[in-house]
């Protein structure tokens, strides 16, 4: 990472409970437990038996929020200790660094167990993240992760700038744009952070390998791992499900958003051996649907009346309808361990289903009964409001039992895995818009397309854009069917393809579509003005036989107001309070040397674009009698005219302070109360504007006009050079 934010501006509570990330610890703090932390980190456990390329997102065992420290350090929720994960392992473990606006990095090496204690240092090179490059000289010698994935989808790009960053600038905070971590949103988080880093990706390896039924599956909401077993179509777990916390039998299960078990006799030695016994209404998470995944863990659920039967069918000898009470042959015995049941009375567990005997829970009586004599299971199926049907084995019987058991009793449930549905690609990208072929378009282009998903699987898709007939990748993982293409070239041919994805990584590639704009048009005044140095689009107004700019002039690179600007070949301006959005409102404010370029000849192009230039004093003048009805005299320094102000001044008091006397804006000149700057500060914002002319008074001084939030007419002052004034461009005649 980058930076350090200060403890004062982290959330008490862990940031990852959402999307992408949806952790849903509750980690918090009260009070900032350690003035070193930095941010919330999300750290992920991933177990597998090979390299770390196969530590996809199905390998992971378990997740914690943490902090880490302005050393580097990652610590427990305590802000002093270690985190800790009551974790068995076995394989080769790997971790995963997730941060809120950085990319993830997993270890690219198994983590090392040293005195009870894995430890592992990504700063120390950029080989010990997984992947080419994954990882940032932060300085010398020193790695770490790179910043301004602001909307956390893996990969930093336009949208990081267009669609976080910008809505964040000039804003302070805990923010997502604010990518080097120092609590305020600005340029630098864009030039030095963003910029740098456009481009780089996320290499965790995410791509969910698929399950091996028969293979040991770890549930990642606890780390606790569970056997499975295929018996013909169905894969079932091997063992009781054993989730949540433990309450007393004297108490009932509740909606409270946490998981709730009994454990036999409230021992949780118990639970370890035979699993928990739940109420069917907690076990369901209180739905009533057949089928829910309830309390399973996802990809899996709880088993229906007629899947339960359609595994007693698949081990038993004979065939049968599962009707209620004793029936079947031997599916009791086939199904049952070979240890543990009262007497000896054994199964054979032919299938590998391993059904221990673990009693159940009465809750009538709040009891525990029959453990070793019975097992127990619960379906999702109901019988009526207050019961639903169970499964049941005991130590006499070698085939099964189908019973109604009131849902306030607590029985051991086996969660059956999801029927796996093959995967099917996207559909190819259709109804372009503009069509294949199509001339005549507009510059400001924005291209769209259609695309669904057989599988109805989430879709983002690639945008291939350009004048080449094979275009280039303009953007990744890309959610909308639109894309804005900007501004393009007149008379030119464009090609674009889209490739689509969905949530499984297939695809589908598009045919490669064109289209050609339209004919530069004839430029007017009353048109838009593009600026061609920097993109910025001014309005335009004809006032009498002028031609002026409807805004104030914003061109150049912002320097602060305790600076004076130089003649270095680079345009500067201030902005006022040195803040970069008053800039996009107001137009710059600039010294007169430096909005004339160091030209002191009146009706110099100065800092207008080529085609325009500063107006002279004179220029002004016809200007004001034209839309004060030739009341002005031109040759008074001080208060003239009657309207000239009211006329020019945008209505209204979003950019001027009440009463904006007079301000009626009737020749669209719009113009706004921008301040000053007087060589100390910055002054006047909504009280005035001043605006240059480009004629000299008096050898060292300049006229301007200056106008007021509470005057109808306007005023002609000289003023000395480097005060900061707006511009108003003026196009040269033709």
């Amino acid at each position: 990472m980058d930076n350090a934010l200060t403890t004062d501006l982290l959330p008490m509570d862990q940031p990852y409970n959402h999307l992408p990330w949806d952790y849903p610890g509750d980690e918090s703090f009260q009070i900032p437990p350690n003035n070193a932390i930095t941010d919330w980190v999300l750290i992920e456990l991933r177990e597998t038996e090979g390299d770390p390329s196969t530590a996809g997102i199905d390998s992971r065992i378990s997740m914690i929020a943490g902090y880490v420290l302005n050393d580097g350090s990652v610590i427990s929720q305590d802000g002093t200790s270690n985190l800790y994960f009551n974790l068995s392992i076995n394989e080769n473990l790997y971790v995963v660094i997730h941060h809120r606006n950085h990319l993830s990095i997993m270890s690219a090496n198994p983590l090392i167990k040293s005195n009870g204690v894995y430890t592992y240092d990504f700063t120390t090179s950029a080989d010990q993240a997984y992947g080419e490059n994954s990882q940032k000289e932060l300085a010398s010698g020193v790695w770490g992760m790179y910043a301004a994935d602001g909307n956390a989808d893996g990969i930093v790009d336009e949208l990081d700038k267009s669609e976080v960053w910008l809505l964040d600038a000039g804003k302070s905070g805990y923010l997502p744009g604010d990518y080097n971590l120092d609590g305020e949103t600005n340029n630098p988080d864009k030039n030095d952070i963003w910029e740098p880093n456009v481009g780089k990706i996320t290499q965790i390896p995410d791509t969910v390998t698929s399950f091996t039924c028969g293979s040991l599956f770890i549930d990642i909401r606890d780390g606790q791992s569970y056997s499975t077993v295929q018996i013909g179509d169905q894969c079932w777990m091997a063992e009781n499900l054993n989730v949540g916390t433990i309450i007393q039998g004297n108490l009932n299960m509740a909606d409270n958003g946490t998981i709730e078990k009994y454990c036999y006799e409230n021992i949780q030695d118990s639970c370890d051996i035979y699993g928990g016994l739940y109420q069917w209404n907690e076990l369901m998470q209180y739905e009533i649907n057949e089928g829910v995944k309830g309390i399973c863990p996802d990809g899996w659920h709880v088993p229906t009346d007629d899947e339960w039967c359609t595994l007693e069918n698949e081990v038993d000898v004979g065939s049968f309808t599962c009707f209620q009470g004793w029936h079947g042959l031997d599916a009791g015995i086939n199904l049952k361990s070979t240890t543990r049941w009262y007497g000896g009375n054994n199964g054979l567990d032919l299938f590998g289903f391993t059904a221990l005997p673990g009693g159940f829970y009465l809750n009538s009586d709040f009891s525990f009964n029959f453990q070793s004599w019975y097992a127990f299971f619960w379906t999702s199926t109901e019988v009526g409001s207050t019961k639903a049907w169970n499964r049941s084995m005991d130590y006499n019987h070698d085939n099964i039992a189908k019973g109604d058991y009131f849902k306030t009793n607590g029985l051991a449930v086996r969660c059956l895995k999801d029927e796996e549905v093959s995967n099917q690609p996207p559909d190819q990208p259709s109804d372009p818009n503009p069509q294949d072929g199509a001339a005549n378009i507009s510059v400001d282009a924005t291209i769209n397309w259609f695309c669904t998903d057989p599988d109805n699987d989430p879709i983002t898709y690639s945008v291939y854009f350009g004048q080449d007939i094979n275009p280039p990748l303009v953007l990744s993982y890309h959610t909308d069917t639109f894309y804005v293409a900007g501004t393009l070239q007149y008379e030119t041919t464009y090609y674009w393809k889209i490739t689509t994805y969905d949530f499984y990584g297939d695809s589908t590639v598009g045919n490669v579509w064109s289209f050609t704009t339209a004919s530069q048009p004839v430029w007017e005044c009353g048109d838009p003005l593009i600026d061609s140095r920097d993109g910025q689009v001014y309005n335009t107004a004809q006032i009498g036989t002028q031609c002026w700019m409807a805004e104030n002039l914003n061109i150049g690179t912002r320097i602060d107001g305790g600076y004076n600007q130089t003649n270095n070949w680079n345009i500067e301006k201030y902005c006022y309070i040195d803040t970069e959005s008053n800039c996009d409102v107001y137009g710059g404010l600039y010294q007169w040397n430096e909005a004339m370029q160091y030209s002191t000849s009146p009706g110099a192009q100065g800092a207008c674009m080529s085609g325009w230039h500063i107006p002279t004093d004179d220029e002004w003048c016809i200007l004001e009698n034209y839309v004060d009805n030739n009341m002005v005299v031109c040759d008074i320094i001080g208060e003239r005219g009657i309207n000239v102000g009211g006329r020019l001044k945008e209505t209204g008091t979003s950019h001027w302070n009440p009463p904006n006397t007079g301000a009626t804006n009737s020749y669209g000149y719009t113009l706004l109360g921008g301040g000053m700057h007087d060589a100390t500060q910055f002054t006047g914002l909504g009280w005035d504007s001043r605006l240059w002319s480009s004629t000299v008074y008096l050898t060292n001084y300049v006229l301007y006009r200056y106008f007021s939030y509470n005057k109808s007419n306007e005023m002609v002052y000289s003023a000395q050079k480097y005060f900061g004034m707006s511009v108003r461009c003026m196009k040269n005649e033709e």
